[in-house]
């Protein structure tokens, strides 16, 4: 991609720790009149061979598939400024949350009721047992 005529480019040195990983390496550049547009990022990986003085680079990969999502970056339009908060109505009024509600929503009346029917109907049954028992 051209900007003002000049390739964008952005290049890093590194040492590897370990044979696998990741390296990020961040660039910037004027995106101004592309939005809506796609960018593709080509990735070259160079090693540097020293033979005494002498250093040369040697390309050991690259990545450069116009059609792969993984290099492809969609640009948007600016996104706009947030919206400030809504103020509390009273100048001076702190901006307090209401209370969270926690627990359990069902009456403690109903589980009163249920047990003092349950209780009502064993008494009656055990009366009536008692009852024909001595009859």
């Amino acid at each position: 991609m051209l900007v003002n005529g000049k390739p964008v480019t952005s290049e890093s040195t590194f040492r590897t720790e370990t044979a696998e990983g990741h390296f990020d390496i961040p660039f910037t550049f004027d995106a101004t009149g592309l939005e809506g547009h796609d960018v593709v990022v080509f990735e070259k990986l160079y090693v540097t061979h020293k033979d005494g003085e002498k250093e040369t680079d040697v390309e050991i990969a690259s990545h450069e598939d116009l059609t792969a999502e993984s290099q492809t970056i969609k640009l948007v339009g600016v996104p706009e400024e947030p919206k400030e908060p809504e103020k509390p109505e009273e100048p001076g009024t702190p901006d307090i949350a209401p209370p969270v509600k926690t627990g359990d929503d069902t009456p403690i009346l109903l589980y009163i009721g249920i047990a003092a029917a349950a209780l009502l109907l064993a008494g009656v049954s055990g009366f009536l047992y008692w009852r024909r028992k001595n009859q």
